[in-house]
């Protein structure tokens, strides 16, 4: 194989598992906030960590809970195979 054939191959790969992550991404980032109601009134949130593809790891939380309250409580989820935690 040549350089230019490893040029070649590599732009082509580079291209389609960009193009994978960014559909990750786009279907991660579209997702709508759901939530349970406790018995004593308050929620709790999920939020998503991440999501993986064959090539690709997006390390993002979505999505986002917009309505917290006092009391209520966030469950994060690991999509991803990759290792991505939640810290505060």
């Amino acid at each position: 194989m040549t350089q230019a054939e490893v040029d070649a191959t590599a732009k082509k790969e580079t291209a389609k598992y960009l193009a994978e992550g960014r559909a990750a991404k786009k279907k991660l980032s579209a997702l709508k906030p759901r939530s349970t109601k406790n018995r004593d009134g308050s929620k709790t949130w999920r939020v998503e960590m991440g999501a993986s593809t064959a090539h690709t790891d997006v390390l993002a939380f979505s999505p986002t809970p917009s309505k917290l309250a006092a009391g209520d409580s966030v469950t994060f989820v690991n999509n991803s195979a990759a290792p991505h935690t939640a810290s505060f």
